[in-house]
């Protein structure tokens, strides 16, 4: 699920500043704003309470609440014709993809053999940096030959699709 979603941000995270400054037509400062509200706040806002969450309700729980919303949002920043409204929306699919994390790491320490919980969340964490690394490959390619709309698509396709692989999972 993380490789997939991973991709998704990949995707997001290579083609905001181009929309930013294409789209919206604003600076590199309104860039590094975005960013550090959208990624930045959004992130350390949500890191501690979805790990209580995690806690209280169950890691599947959580991660599929969470989830389960980003392919909308994401679509939703197709609509945004206003630079406020698209960090609104970025923060809030950002907020809810790290929700995921304290969550996914807890399920894996708990299905994990104690000698080998470090060797999976190394897994783990390989499968972000490789959702990482082909994201922006596949963002920048789509902004390029389909168009700028299209990397939004993609980022909800591959949402969706982390989505069903985290319904598979069991509790």
């Amino acid at each position: 699920a993380h490789i997939v979603g991973n991709t998704a941000r990949g995707i997001l995270n290579t083609v905001m500043p181009f929309y930013i400054t294409d789209i919206f037509h604003r600076d590199e400062a309104d860039v590094g704003l975005f960013f550090s509200v959208g990624l930045g706040v959004a992130t350390l806002i949500t890191q501690v309470p979805s790990g209580l969450l995690a806690d209280k309700l169950g890691r599947k729980r959580v991660m599929v609440c969470a989830v389960a919303l980003t392919p909308l949002i994401s679509l939703l920043l197709t609509l945004s014709n206003d630079y406020l409204i698209a960090i609104i929306l970025y923060t809030i699919v950002t907020g809810l993809w790290s929700v995921t994390w304290p969550a996914s790491v807890a399920y894996l320490i708990d299905l994990a053999a104690t000698s080998r919980r470090g060797f999976i969340v190394g897994l783990r964490q390989m499968a972000v940096r490789l959702g990482f690394t082909v994201g922006p490959i596949v963002g920048g390619y789509i902004w390029d030959v389909i168009g700028p709309m299209a990397s939004f698509y993609a980022t909800s396709i591959f949402f969706a699709v982390s989505l069903m692989f985290l319904l598979m999972l069991k509790e």
